[in-house]
């Protein structure tokens, strides 16, 4: 008689961790990310994450620096490096988030925030990030005062909309429709 071969524990570095834990979050499978689920869904062991993790506490700060890190930084790093003019950084920014559907964990981590106080922070702080980004692109055009900050907040929240209607329109409509307000918000 064959033995069954049982299902090998995955391994996973820190970065996959993080990530993986993100797309879950995302899939709305995990709001209170209990360890004990997400070592299951990942097939990892709970010496998994404490390899990678002191605590509980310690995999949530980790995230929301994840989350930071490649939703804010490396995205503008990237584009910072690509492009010379404001437009294209913020055209290349708005494409490449769409693509890879970073948006989608915008939501996702303020709702964690609201259940996890210590995050709060290191999330207000990315969206400031994000805020001056834009503020930055919008007075290239120049733009100033009130109707800089009417337009910066505009493209912002036209983002946060747009993750919470995915599945309504295809990504290439919602790219279309995502560039067509970027010129909308940067014509004088």
């Amino acid at each position: 008689m064959a033995k069954q071969k049982k299902n090998k524990p995955n391994r996973l570095t820190r970065e996959q961790w993080l990530q993986k834990s993100l797309d879950l979050l995302i899939s709305g499978k995990h709001g209170k990310l209990r360890i004990d689920k997400i070592t299951k869904d990942l097939n990892v062991t709970k010496g998994s994450f404490y390899w990678h993790f002191k605590n509980r506490r310690d995999f949530i700060e980790s995230l929301a620096q994840y989350w930071d890190r490649i939703v804010q930084d490396e995205l503008i790093e990237k584009a910072n490096e690509l492009y010379d003019g404001s437009k294209e950084r913020m055209a290349y920014i708005i494409q490449d988030a769409l693509q890879r559907n970073l948006i989608s964990y915008d939501a996702a981590m303020q709702m964690l925030a609201h259940k996890e106080p210590c995050i709060a922070p290191i999330i207000s702080n990315g969206f400031k990030k994000r805020m001056a980004f834009v503020e930055s692109v919008l007075k290239s055009f120049g733009f100033t005062a009130n109707e800089l900050e009417l337009r910066k907040h505009l493209l912002v929240s036209y983002f946060l909309l747009d993750a919470a209607l995915i599945g309504q329109s295809t990504l290439k409509k919602r790219l279309e429709k995502a560039l067509d307000m970027l010129d909308f918000l940067t014509t004088p």
